[in-house]
This record gives structure tokens, sequence and C-alpha cells, in this order.
């Protein structure tokens, strides 16, 4: 008697592996099930890729304005410091230019300290008659 087989339906092989035996399948081999599965493959690594240079990019914008800002920053900090202020409300110093010589300075004459006292003298002793 001869047994009639039926062919087995594609992708239903058995594993040389008896514990991979069973429903359980790899990712692997569901891909290789799928025709085409190279591409899909190879497209996921290119969109990764892809991405990967996209963030790369944002990032290296990040840096870069990031530095910008710290510089200019810097620049306003160090030009606000050197002008002057022109706001006349805060308490300030004027600055007056004297051009030419000034004259000196008039004091008035002081009296020897022996000519200051000797009206005094005068007065408290009296001058002898005999002189």
């Amino acid at each position: 008697m001869a047994e009639s087989q039926s062919p087995e339906p594609e992708g239903s092989q058995t594993h040389p592996h008896p514990g991979n035996a069973g429903p359980a399948r790899t990712e692997a081999d569901r891909l290789a099930m799928v025709p085409g599965w190279e591409r899909t493959t190879f497209e996921k690594l290119m969109f990764a890729t892809l991405d990967e240079q996209r963030t790369a990019r944002r990032w290296r914008t990040f840096i870069r304005l990031a530095w910008l800002v710290f510089f200019v920053f810097l620049l306003w900090t160090l030009l606000h410091r050197v002008s002057p202020s022109s706001d006349t409300s805060t308490p300030h110093t004027a600055v007056i230019e004297i051009k030419g010589k000034s004259p000196p300075a008039r004091t008035p004459a002081r009296k020897p300290s022996w000519q200051r006292c000797a009206p005094l003298s005068r007065t408290a002793v009296p001058k002898p008659s005999c002189c």
C-alpha cells in the first residue's frame, strides 16, 4: 500500500534542534519566509542611519547656538561695564577741564604770633611811666 503523503505547507519545516521545534520561531526565520526580506532589512538599516544623522545634526546645531549665545553675552557684559552711563538720575561726578594757569590762591596775611598777643599784653599790663 502506498501511502499518500500530503505536501507540507511552505514554512512548516522541522528544525534539526529539538529545543527549536514547534510554533516558536525566531525573527530571522520569519523574515526568511517573507519574500524581499533583504530589502526590508536594508530599509530599516538606512532609516536608522538617517535618524542617527538627523539627531547628530540637531545636537551640533544646538551646541553651536549655545556657544554663540555665550559669546554674545560675554561681549555684551564687557561692553556694558566699560561704557559710561548716560543716566542723569544716578549720582555722578562732573569733570571740569581747566585750560591755562590758575592764579595762586590768596590767603590773608597772618601776623606773627608775637604781634597777635601784643595788644593783649599792652592792655593787661600798664606801661611803666619811666620810659
